[in-house]
């Protein structure tokens, strides 16, 4: 009976002294987590931007001058010409005038006091001899060439390859006191980032020819566009400095 107490005490006190034991391995070492490795955070601060891109519609407005000749100088060419001097002085003399549809018709010398006060009629202008004005050549008019300062407005469409070659075509319409003109262009260039070297070939409504010119633009933001063209067809030379908005 003595030894069975003596076991079961002994029993007793050995799982107390081991629970002690453990806890305080426990305590002293802790338990250890599994070390994960994490990604570090992006940076913000020092993303890269995208690249600015040519591709896209765009629209503007233009302004510059135009120097201009006519080829065969009608009768309206010249009454527009004079219909704002008031007076004949320096109006060229004995240059001849004849009729475009009527080759029979003789022809007559043109002189300005008796056509100026047609031409200073607000009325002429919508009447029938306006009209048939267009169609008389007049002979011996040295118009030269005549300098223009132009408005303008024009709209196109730019696609930008991945070789940064750019090709485009544009529309365009520039208005002055004295000459009136529509262009369709086409475009190639390459692009230096923001900056678009380019060289156009078209054609010219109002003279019914080609045209051809150069230009360069500028993306002052990723919208604001500013630039500056030249261009020449058979009787005109134009320099245009340029702002547009790309969509």
């Amino acid at each position: 009976m003595k030894l069975h107490v003596n076991q079961y005490c002994f029993s007793r006190v050995f799982a107390a002294v081991s629970g002690v034991l453990l806890a305080g391995s426990v305590q002293a070492g802790g338990y250890v987590a599994p070390i994960v490795d994490h990604p570090p955070a992006p940076m913000v601060g020092n993303q890269v931007a995208a690249p600015f891109s040519w591709t896209g519609p765009y629209a503007g407005f233009s302004a510059g001058s135009a120097k201009t000749k006519a080829r065969n100088v009608t009768l309206y060419d010249v009454a527009r010409e004079w219909r704002n001097t008031g007076n004949c002085d320096n109006f060229p003399e004995g240059v001849t005038m004849i009729a475009g549809k009527e080759p029979g018709q003789e022809p007559g010398i043109l002189t300005c006091e008796n056509l100026l006060d047609d031409w200073l009629d607000p009325e002429w202008w919508d009447s029938v001899d306006a009209e048939a004005a267009k169609d008389v050549t007049v002979l011996g008019y040295d118009s030269g060439k005549k300098t223009h300062s132009t408005l303008g407005i024009f709209a196109g469409y730019r696609h930008q390859w991945s070789n940064n070659v750019v090709g485009g075509v544009e529309a365009s319409y520039i208005h002055s006191s004295d000459y009136d003109a529509a262009r369709i262009m086409g475009q190639a260039g390459y692009a230096f980032g923001r900056v678009l070297p380019y060289l156009s070939l078209g054609y010219d409504f109002e003279e019914k020819g080609a045209a051809y010119g150069v230009g360069i633009d500028a993306a002052l933001t990723n919208r604001l566009i500013g630039g500056l063209v030249y261009s020449k067809s058979e009787d005109t030379d134009r320099i245009e400095a340029r702002l547009g908005w790309k969509f």
